[in-house]
């Protein structure tokens, strides 16, 4: 199975492009290091999905919500 697909389900709260995002920047890691979305995963492999904190004195975003 691939990593990103992996991940999609997962992580079904987080988007497909929001994955891939965390893939490109090293927030999501296969064995302790950085790979491609495209990686085959193997029994045994440990994926890591990070989360970085928001930023102090950055306002969360404002949601709208439209009917």
């Amino acid at each position: 199975m691939r990593a990103d697909a992996f991940l999609a389900l997962m992580a079904p709260f987080l988007s497909r492009t929001r994955l891939k995002q965390k893939i490109q920047t090293g927030d999501s890691l296969r064995n302790g290091r950085r790979y491609g979305g495209a990686a085959r995963l193997h029994a045994g492999d440990l994926i890591e999905l990070r989360w970085r904190p928001q930023v102090a004195g950055e306002p969360a975003p404002e949601l709208r919500i439209l009917y």
